[in-house]
């Protein structure tokens, strides 16, 4: 009989692993639908930034989804989620130094968006690298030069430096 039990537990937590696996997938393939959709709808009526903004969201979303999945099977593995955040609080200090690069190039590539400096598809010159803006992502902003080329610029120094827009 104790055998059966480990099996039964074995068998659960695997469920719960493909459960939370499942509902994360579904989630994420919905909100691609729905930033699809919204992208298209923009990019229709020619309001470029507000479909690149909404591409970075869904982006945002799915990293949040996939934190939340990590979170939830953390927590049903046994793990105590709360000990482990308060940890997180502790040393949260030495995590902002280390990832200070990454939010500022968060925040560069909102700010790109928000003010409207360029859009996909923009021909523009960055810091002395001239082509047409391919995308505009989470950390880096793609540039695909005269030569074919493609150039990504993190946010952070797009968003600082001289920026010509054709």
């Amino acid at each position: 009989m104790p055998l059966l039990r480990s099996v039964e537990t074995t068998g659960g937590s695997l469920g719960s692993f493909l459960d939370g696996s499942g509902v994360a997938w579904l989630l994420v393939r919905i909100s691609d639908i729905f930033v699809n959709f919204g992208c298209d709808r923009y990019f229709q009526r020619s309001q470029v930034e507000r479909a690149t903004f909404v591409g970075l969201l869904g982006r945002l979303f799915k990293i949040f989804v996939g934190l939340v999945l990590i979170v939830a099977l953390l927590s049903r593995a046994g793990v105590n989620v709360s000990a482990l955040i308060a940890g997180l609080g502790i040393g949260g200090i030495a995590l902002a130094l280390a990832a200070q690069k990454t939010l500022a190039d968060l925040f560069g590539g909102l700010s790109i968006i928000m003010r409207g400096a360029v859009r996909v598809g923009d021909f523009c010159q960055i810091d002395g690298i001239t082509g047409t803006v391919e995308d505009i992502g989470v950390s880096a902003l793609s540039l695909r030069t005269l030569d074919r080329s493609i150039v990504s610029i993190p946010n952070s120094k797009v968003a600082e430096v001289g920026l010509q827009n054709f």
